[in-house]
Parts: structure tokens; C-alpha cells; sequence
């Protein structure tokens, strides 16, 4: 730890640099622990021994604090992230990104699927639950949601690190690039999975493919900001990402 604190003592304004790399990683675990905390929660704290169709349908279960309340964290760090690449253009994504994930919030899907006995709150009426309005606000602020961590991962989190860093970039930063691309790719391809399989029924995995891609592409999402959030990569010689530091 004295050795983390020398080598950031070294920047300018370093007590905000380490907010803000926290940040970065407080990001990322929420992206990639959600999924996980709603399932296994449900299961360990309930009698319902359903895993739901979607992430989204746990808005119904006995863990809806914890879906709102997640998504409502990230989307306030999100809206306060300013970020130190793109400027004004990575603030914006960011703010959009905000918005998308509190109407994913506000704007729940419906509730086919979701099974009858797990019910643990309602807090929408039953007829707008089934709204088709509302379920294609919600997936259209996911999309939108997935479309700007694709944007941080296929162009803001690929620009220098700093600005007195140059092409042809070093190898570590080539292997930190190769590695944000492939999440953006990961993003896309879930939702693409989503759409080809939202209407194959008929197995385990047809049934919950909306969940599964949802988690792969969260994981991506979020393993792309703690990488971004690693504190002081160009000159921390120890770290548990070796490979691209």
C-alpha cells in the first residue's frame, strides 16, 4: 500500500485521481455482481426456487431493492462520471447511459414469465405490466444503455491514457485495447443472442437466454471499467491483471 501511495503521490491532484479510479471500479463490480447477487439472493432468501426468464424480472421478487437500488447507484456514478479521455463527448455517454439505466428502472418489463409464487412485491398495476408501451420503453433503454458501454469500450477507453502518450502505443496499452474491444464485442454479440433467441421456447437455456446473454454482457461491461479503474497501470509494477500492466 506504501508503495500504491509513492507512485500516486506523483500525479497532480492525486486524492481526487484515487476517487476517481474507485469510481471506475465501483462501476465495474456492480456490473458484474448484480446478476449474481439477484439470483443467488432469491434463492438463499426465499422459497421461490425459480431462476427468473430475465435480470429484469427480478423487479418483481423479493430482491427489488436490490435491483432498484443497483441500478440507481450506477446510474448516479455514471451521471457524475466525467471522465478524463474524450471530454465533453465521454461526460455525455456517460449521462446518457445514466438515463437509459434509470427508465430501465422506472419503465419495468412485463410480467409474463415471471413465476406466479415468487411474487414478492407489485408496485406496478397489473395492466401496465402488461403494457406494450412500457416493455418496449424498457428494452429500448437497455439497448440504448448497452449501445453507450459499447461506445466506452470501442473508442473512449481506447484513447491515450494521458496526454503525452503517443502512437504507436506500448505493448501493455496494444493488450489493454485488444482487451476493451473484446468486451464491446461480447456486449454485442449478447444482444444480439437476445433478439435471435427471445422467441425460442421450449428449454432451460431458451427460457432463461435473455438472462444469460444479460450477464455475459454485464460481466464485459463491467470487467472493461475495472481495468480502466486499475490504479496507476503504467508504472505499478505488481498487479492481479499482470498480462496488461
Amino acid at each position: 500500500m506504501e508503495k500504491i501511495s509513492s507512485e500516486v503521490s506523483k500525479w497532480p491532484n492525486s486524492n481526487q485521481t484515487l476517487s476517481f479510479l474507485a469510481l471506475r471500479q465501483l462501476i465495474g463490480w456492480m456490473g458484474i455482481l448484480l446478476p449474481w447477487v439477484l439470483i443467488f439472493g432469491t434463492l438463499l432468501s426465499t422459497k421461490c426456487t425459480e431462476v427468473q426468464p430475465s435480470i429484469s424480472h427480478y423487479y418483481y421478487s423479493k430482491l427489488h431493492v436490490v435491483f432498484v437500488g443497483t441500478l440507481c447507484l450506477l446510474s448516479g456514478f455514471l451521471f457524475t462520471y466525467k471522465g478524463t479521455t474524450a471530454g465533453n463527448f465521454e461526460r455525455w455517454v456517460s449521462r446518457l447511459a445514466a438515463l437509459f439505466a434509470l427508465c430501465v428502472t422506472f419503465f419495468p418489463t412485463n410480467f409474463k414469465g415471471f413465476e406466479e409464487s415468487c411474487r414478492y412485491i407489485q408496485l406496478v398495476p397489473i395492466d401496465l405490466e402488461s403494457s406494450g408501451a412500457i416493455k418496449y420503453i424498457h428494452f429500448g433503454c437497455a439497448a440504448a444503455m448497452f449501445v453507450c458501454f459499447d461506445i466506452f469500450c470501442f473508442y473512449i477507453f481506447q484513447m491515450p491514457d494521458n496526454k503525452n502518450e503517443k502512437r504507436p502505443y506500448s505493448l501493455k496499452k496494444r493488450r489493454r485495447n485488444t482487451f476493451y474491444f473484446a468486451c464491446g464485442c461480447i456486449i454485442v454479440i449478447s444482444k444480439i443472442m437476445i433478439a435471435v433467441f427471445m422467441k425460442s421456447k421450449g428449454t432451460w437455456f431458451f427460457d432463461h437466454s435473455t438472462l444469460i446473454f444479460e450477464t455475459t454482457a454485464l460481466s464485459a461491461f463491467g470487467a472493461s471499467w475495472l481495468l480502466k479503474g486499475t490504479v496507476n497501470w503504467e508504472n505499478f509494477k505488481r498487479s492481479p491483471i499482470r498480462f496488461f500492466r
